[in-house]
C-alpha cells in the first residue's frame, strides 16, 4: 500500500463550473449542449472574492497541490471527489460504481 500526502499550494481554485462542467451556476448551460443558436457566444464574469459567489460555483473544482510519496515529490492539479460520485460508490444499488 502506498500513502500519498497532498498539500495545497496557495489558495488558487479553478472553478470548472465556469467552463460549463456540471452546468453553469446561473443559466445551467452544459458543455457540449446545444444553446439554441449556431452562433451563440456566452460569457460571464464572477467576483470570486465574494463568499456567496464562490458557494454558487462550487462543484468540480481543481486545486494546485504538491504530492509526496516514498520520498518523491511532484506538483499538479487535484480535483476533490465529487460527492455524487462518492454516494454512487457507497450505494449498494448503483451498478458500475466502486471504490478503488
Amino acid at each position: 500500500m502506498k500513502r500519498l500526502h497532498y498539500e495545497r499550494i496557495g489558495n488558487q481554485t479553478a472553478y470548472l463550473r465556469c467552463g460549463m462542467y456540471g452546468g453553469t451556476p446561473d443559466k445551467n448551460i452544459h458543455q457540449g449542449g446545444y444553446g439554441g443558436s449556431d452562433e451563440l457566444i456566452e460569457g460571464d464574469v464572477f467576483d470570486v472574492n465574494q463568499p456567496d459567489v464562490r458557494a454558487s460555483l462550487v462543484g468540480l473544482d481543481e486545486h494546485l497541490c504538491r504530492v509526496t510519496c516514498d520520498g518523491e515529490t511532484t506538483t499538479g492539479l487535484m480535483q476533490p471527489i465529487d460527492p455524487n460520485a462518492y454516494n454512487a460508490c457507497a450505494s449498494p444499488t448503483r451498478k458500475g460504481w466502486s471504490f478503488l
